[in-house]
């Protein structure tokens, strides 16, 4: 088993995800949120889930990745995740300038 599926959010962080998610939320009365910003925790490694409908997904992702970049534990976790994700995106750029 991979050491990433032993993965859990402290309750300390999981705060700080809700509150990121609030900030991006274009509604303070949506129906699957109720103005949160978040549906939901995941019950696997405490996560939050972000509003499909309500909330500004690329900024509530820069701004989770800007505050994890300063934890260490929690970059060591998701590092390659944004490293993928960057790499992806300069790919896309270099197709559409192709």
């Amino acid at each position: 088993m991979s050491e990433k599926s032993d993965f859990r959010l402290s309750d300390e962080h999981l705060e700080q995800a809700k509150k990121i998610a609030g900030r991006h939320s274009r509604r303070s009365s949506c129906k699957l949120c109720f103005g949160r910003g978040w549906e939901g925790v995941s019950p696997v490694d405490n996560t939050v889930v972000l509003c499909r409908k309500c909330v500004d997904q690329e900024g509530a992702i820069k701004d989770w990745r800007e505050y994890v970049e300063q934890i260490p534990e929690l970059w060591a976790y998701y590092k390659d995740m944004y490293e993928e994700a960057d790499a992806a995106a300069e790919e896309d750029e270099a197709e559409e300038q192709a």
